[in-house]
């Protein structure tokens, strides 16, 4: 045990920590991230709340990562100007209402570009280009990018001719009219929410973390965004054919239809993402180079 204390303090000498200004900055981020994370429980999702999670995580590994090569300079008006952020988006934060959600994005934007104004001033700021873009991208709602899509892409009417496609294939007599797909024992009607549409939206949120934190070849980065739509997709039309074979089978098809068959495909999703991100982060980028 005691042997244990004597490295741990070797690792971390405290004496000198006391001293270091760039301790107290990270200290102030953890903080900081730590009663985003709290707020955000309480007027979000679930689902935002996870993206939250992760999302501040990336920041702090990012910063963590690069903290012997960010320059800390700033001036006494930026220093300023910084705490009058922090301390306005964090008092603001404290008294928040449920029917001010987009405050809290707005808040932590404003807290974040608060911090790096006191740690390294204006012309510091390019250092945090990517954590910026990261919390930039919790100011965007799932909500947004879920409406903003479908003013573009019938979502609806994508899925309904790929899952009848599928079913066709594998040999069901099945037919399609617009959004309903038609079989000998019922029908069903794809909506926007039966899609994978949000799981979709979800893992592209979290294939751009991985891109900012881990993956550096513009392959892997290409490959891994692409995926995250494709997998949200495919899972929404395996879902949509599941409950069109069940749809005469009431309990079967409000199972599948309900919260907790939704639940199983977004997990299943998460996990093939998951997979995939690790192959793609621990698989060497491909030499480019001529022989």
């Amino acid at each position: 045990m005691n042997t244990f204390v004597k490295d741990l303090v070797k690792d971390f000498p405290v004496d000198k920590l006391i001293y270091d200004s760039r301790a107290y900055l990270f200290a102030i981020a953890f903080l900081l991230s730590l009663a985003r994370i709290i707020v955000a429980g309480r007027i979000l999702t679930d689902e935002d709340v996870f993206i939250e999670m992760l999302s501040l995580g990336s920041i702090l590994f990012l910063l963590w990562q690069k903290r012997n090569s960010l320059k800390f300079d700033s001036s006494l008006f930026a220093s300023g100007l910084g705490v009058f952020l922090i301390f306005l988006m964090v008092f603001k934060g404290l008294s928040i209402f449920w029917f001010e959600a987009y405050l809290i994005r707005i808040a932590t934007l404003g807290a974040a570009i608060g911090l790096c104004l006191i740690a390294s001033g204006f012309k510091g700021l390019r250092q945090y280009g990517a954590e910026l873009v990261i919390v930039l991208l919790l100011c965007v709602p799932t909500a947004t990018i879920f409406a903003r899509v479908l003013q573009y892409v019938d979502v609806s009417m994508l899925t309904a001719k790929v899952s009848n496609l599928i079913l066709w294939y594998l040999g069901f007599q099945t037919s399609r009219q617009g959004v309903n797909i038609y079989l000998p024992n019922g029908g069903v009607e794809v909506i926007v929410f039966c899609t994978g549409l949000s799981s979709s939206i979800v893992m592209v949120r979290l294939s751009i973390l991985c891109m900012a934190v881990f993956l550096k070849s513009w392959w892997s980065r290409i490959l891994i965004g692409v995926s995250a739509v494709f997998i949200g997709f495919f899972l929404g039309c395996v879902r949509v054919v599941l409950m069109a074979l069940v749809v005469s089978d009431k309990p079967a098809f409000d199972f599948w239809h309900g919260s907790s068959g939704n639940q199983i495909f977004s997990t299943l999703g998460i996990l093939a993402f998951g997979v995939l991100a690790n192959y793609l982060i621990n698989k060497p980028a491909p030499n480019l180079e001529e022989s």
